[in-house]
């Protein structure tokens, strides 16, 4: 293999990176974050990355090198690496690694990133390393999970390669609350002390003395809103483009989709269409995440949540949602054997994690932590020690 020198590298990712924003003006110093990168863009940016050098980039690499020019020195080590034989893609994403306090680790979203966690990570400060755990199908070639029980083996795997024992911090946002919960009870039927699991809005439609009727509504419910959580990614980068063309490039954009949309019905689906060349890194991006939440759907489905004997922090959206039809505290106190501590965070579900409400949310849990850690008296480093 003929390893590309440094420059050669950073000129094609720099070209790379000014398609994507759409932008001349990105610069080798230029932060993703910054930029304004998000979890769409990086699976486009790793679908471009794998084109242009034959390199597997997980997504939660940019977490470590969010530059330009950092991401072009690691695709160089890479290429040794990989040439050597020795190269390898860790699926647990280091998205605040200083530190000394026992780590926290964030469960992946229901798309398989954990992108939504880095402004959090960023507000609890440089003491608390913050870990997030990705899901498999990232990487082209991995099938994507579709049970709970393999999810759980997946992301147990993945924390106890850097902390093998207790005590534990996990935390997951919406549906992956519930797996950050069976990762918890996995934990502690192995013997290990889960010392703080926090919830972030992770809606439940569950109660003890539910109906038999209202167990069907729950499912169709269910449903319908996870088929349409599996179309977000979609909407939202098309909202994006939107809202960032001027008024007579909308409508063209608009015609061409619906062009395209016409042309879908008129085949008989989406695979009769031919798909741009400018627009295939983000097809296979979409259908990458796409997969990956059509199999956390799948989990969801079959999945039956149970009493669990320890505590749990749950922190709920102060914004009304069809969801609250169902006593969200209610249920979770039915479930959380240990005792249940509620925090509520000012906005809607989608923007929790998000500026400004995040500001609060980090607040209420960077003192949980603190409170865990001052009760434990317990480092990383201590328990490495054992």
């Amino acid at each position: 293999m003929n390893v590309q020198p440094a420059r050669s590298t950073e000129e094609q990712l720099l070209a790379i990176w000014q398609d994507l924003f759409e932008t001349p003006s990105v610069g080798p110093d230029d932060s993703f974050f910054v930029l304004g990168g998000y979890s769409l863009l990086a699976a486009r940016l790793a679908v471009r990355v794998h084109e242009a050098f034959g390199v597997e980039l997980s997504p939660h690499q940019i977490f470590e090198t969010p530059t330009v020019a950092q991401l072009a020195a690691d695709i160089n080590k890479r290429l040794i690496a990989e040439h050597a034989g020795t190269g390898s893609i860790s699926p647990l994403v280091p998205i605040q690694s200083r530190g000394s306090r026992v780590p926290f680790f964030c469960i992946h979203s229901i798309i398989g990133t954990v992108f939504v966690y880095q402004p959090l990570a960023q507000l609890l400060g440089p003491d608390q390393p913050v870990y997030g755990v990705e899901a498999q199908g990232l990487v082209s070639g991995e099938q994507p999970l579709t049970t709970m029980p393999d999810m759980v083996t997946h992301c147990v795997e993945q924390i106890r390669t850097l902390q093998p024992h207790g005590p534990y911090h996990l935390g997951g946002y919406s549906f992956s609350g519930l797996l950050a919960l069976e990762i918890a009870r996995c934990l502690e039927a192995a013997g290990e002390h889960v010392a703080l699991l926090a919830l972030f809005d992770t809606w439940l439609m569950y109660h003890p003395t539910l109906p038999r009727w209202l167990s069907v509504a729950r499912q169709q419910m269910n449903q319908k809103e996870l088929r349409f959580r599996m179309h977000l990614p979609r909407i939202r980068y098309h909202v994006a483009r939107l809202l960032s063309l001027q008024a007579k490039e909308r409508l063209l954009y608009v015609g061409e989709k619906m062009g395209v949309l016409m042309q879908r019905v008129a085949g008989g689906g989406r695979n009769s269409v031919h798909v741009p060349v400018r627009g295939q890194d983000e097809q296979v991006a979409i259908a990458r995440l796409n997969h990956i939440q059509a199999g956390a759907v799948s989990a969801v489905w079959k999945y039956t949540v149970s009493p669990y004997a320890g505590h749990i922090i749950y922190f709920q959206s102060m914004m009304p949602h069809w969801m609250v039809w169902f006593d969200q505290p209610k249920a979770w106190a039915r479930l959380a054997r240990g005792g249940l501590e509620i925090h509520h965070v000012p906005g809607v579900h989608d923007q929790i994690l998000h500026e400004p409400n995040v500001q609060t949310l980090a607040t209420f849990l960077g003192d949980c932590l603190e409170r865990t850690s001052r009760e434990k008296g317990r480092t990383l480093a201590d328990i490495s020690r054992g």
